[in-house]
């Protein structure tokens, strides 16, 4: 992390680092402001993913659809093709079973992120100081 720098005699010095702590806050509100962005983090890994050759085909949004379809299909069998879309202009034909086989995928994407989420919370609050803290990466893990 870079070393915040000092002005006001007119030349740049280094701060303290009791003048840095008191420009970040407290440990506990630096721990709450990582904690935020790991949310953030989360939430947008787990709207898309990679599936049957789509980069970015939905998730979160995608799982009370198929919830939907395969419902339907226990309470009323139609035997016919699915057309599913993955985005826009990619269209799949598939079965009840195709279609529940995207859902398990899903829930597995899910709860890779939010596995990884819980270890970098984890580590989060383990942190001791600042530095521990900084050296974080809140961007590691996230399932593709």
């Amino acid at each position: 992390m870079p070393v915040p720098m000092d002005n006001r005699d007119g030349e740049l010095t280094p701060l303290s680092p009791e003048e840095i702590a008191a420009l970040r806050g407290s440990l506990a509100e630096a721990k709450a402001a990582q904690l935020r962005v790991l949310a953030a983090l989360r939430w947008r890994a787990t709207q898309t993913f990679a599936y049957d050759g789509v980069a970015d085909a939905p998730a979160d949004s995608a799982l009370t659809a198929v919830l939907g379809v395969v419902v339907a299909d226990q309470i009323a069998p139609t035997g016919q093709p699915i057309t599913w879309k993955l985005k826009d202009g990619e269209f799949r034909t598939w079965s009840v079973e195709d279609v529940a086989d995207y859902g398990v995928a899903i829930r597995a994407h899910l709860q890779a992120c939010f596995d990884n989420e819980q270890a970098l919370s984890d580590a989060i609050l383990a942190a001791d100081d600042f530095d521990a803290l900084d050296a974080i990466d809140l961007t590691a893990g996230w399932p593709g």
